[in-house]
């Protein structure tokens, strides 16, 4: 029986090896169809939607070359930016064809909701292991290579992103975007640390960002977003999985003595008469060192001639 997924005898055969091939292209034709997307939904013109998905497309990849710029690979040949070359300008016509053939689509065709995710999530998946593979095989610190898997991963998705005018994902509060991509790239290394095959680890990792990307956006999954314990409104801020409840924070306040700042010291004014505080001090105080008023006592009953005729016995 043919093995489908032989071992190279060296990791730098892997970069030509089918599925490292066909992770590159279909990658690519998916980052084109969520770049080329997305600008369609803002109403770009031909030029801008081929733009757009080709910025997607190749984003991650030029970036990381970029970065590698200086390593020589094993054949002697130093890196360039990979679609540049005769060998692998084919990336960047499957990027321009995707693109186009997205444009005149989705002129006839709805694309399903969730498009735009779906195909970010799959160039994702296959662009990180492709980054921290060629880096590995550079021979890269293992945390160098798990960046350039993280950048050529999230780089595209950016891109396009900033290019429609939205914020990227990976700045996106509580996101899980970048993260899936470092579990992913991780994983990797950690497999080819314990022995494992340059396929089955590729394919492990390949399969764990893109599942993990996936259980963010449809289980709402977060990361816990920046808020100091101290903030006087907790309400606003986005806690992730991790975080405190605002009802816990604020019960964890009364048992925490609170400081003055620096706006509530160089207010000098003591408290004016009838137990106030200045409006600049109560402004920065704990809400348990705000003098409260008495509570208004109950009004008594009116007089019984002052009672509606309807209240009164009949």
């Amino acid at each position: 029986m043919m093995n489908l997924i032989p071992t190279p005898a060296d990791a730098s055969a892997f970069e030509q090896h089918w599925i490292f091939q066909f992770c590159a292209i279909f990658g690519t034709v998916a980052a084109a169809i969520g770049g080329a997307t997305a600008s369609c939904r803002v109403r770009m013109d031909i030029v801008g939607i081929v733009t757009c998905g080709t910025l997607a497309a190749l984003g991650g990849g030029t970036l990381r070359d970029i970065l590698l710029t200086g390593l020589i690979r094993d054949d002697g040949t130093p890196i360039t930016v990979y679609w540049v070359t005769e060998a692998e300008v084919k990336y960047l016509y499957y990027a321009m064809g995707t693109s186009l053939a997205t444009f005149y689509i989705t002129r006839f065709v709805r694309p399903p909701v969730g498009t735009i995710r779906v195909a970010d999530a799959f160039a994702m998946a296959f662009f990180t292991l492709i980054g921290v593979a060629k880096a590995n095989n550079l021979g890269c610190p293992w945390i160098v290579s798990v960046c350039m898997g993280v950048c050529t991963g999230v780089a595209g998705g950016a891109l396009r992103d900033l290019a429609t005018g939205n914020v990227p994902y990976i700045f996106r509060p509580g996101e899980l975007y970048a993260a899936a991509a470092f579990v992913g790239a991780v994983a990797f290394i950690a497999m080819q640390a314990m022995g494992a095959s340059y396929p089955a680890a590729f394919i492990a990792g390949t399969v764990l960002v893109f599942v993990t990307r996936m259980a963010a956006v449809y289980l709402n999954w977060e990361l816990p977003s920046y808020m100091p314990i101290f903030e006087t409104d907790p309400s606003h801020a986005r806690l992730g999985f991790s975080g405190l409840s605002a009802a816990a924070m604020r019960s964890l306040r009364a048992f925490i003595p609170c400081h003055p700042t620096p706006r509530a010291r160089t207010g000098a004014a003591a408290p004016a008469a009838g137990n106030q505080v200045p409006p600049a001090a109560a402004a920065d105080a704990c809400p348990r060192d705000v003098p409260q008023e008495p509570p208004a006592e109950p009004a008594s009953p009116a007089p019984a001639d002052e009672q509606s005729p309807r209240d009164g016995a009949a």
